[in-house]
């Protein structure tokens, strides 16, 4: 019954608040822009990752590096650091490792450093009724 349960889901049943949570953003004024930025010049804010799921998305990289899903913009602050979007991120990391042929990351650039981010998205998310999940 919450926010989120009304929101779209990704074929897991995971709630997808990207639309919401970029409309809470613009309505507070708050810039974000699309942007491309190699992946070694991100910053990871999580330090739990699910090896099993970045190894199956790094391979799908290496079969696809269009591949549209893995290719979704993932959140990062103005300062470089990632919001959301990890295990996407790793799976590019471990795929530029092995490649000669270098995959950028899509980015929404939150123009607000990690420091106020950070809790203004788990505000939120907590909020319109989101657990926060562990690694």
């Amino acid at each position: 019954g919450s926010i989120a349960d009304k929101l779209p889901k990704d074929e897991h049943g995971g709630v997808d608040a990207d639309s919401a949570f970029q409309h809470m953003l613009q309505k507070h004024k708050i810039k974000i822009v699309n942007a491309q930025i190699p992946a070694d010049r991100l910053k990871s804010t999580q330090n739990q990752l699910v090896g099993a799921k970045v190894a199956g998305m790094s391979s799908a990289l290496d079969k696809n590096p269009d591949n549209e899903k893995i290719r979704a913009p993932i959140w990062v602050s103005r300062d470089g650091y990632i919001l959301d979007g990890h295990h996407r991120w790793a799976a590019v990391v471990a795929h530029d490792l092995k490649s000669s042929d270098p995959v950028p990351m899509n980015v929404k650039v939150v123009d607000m450093d990690i420091k106020k981010l950070l809790p203004l998205a788990s505000s939120y998310a907590k909020r319109i009724g989101i657990k926060q999940q562990g690694g």
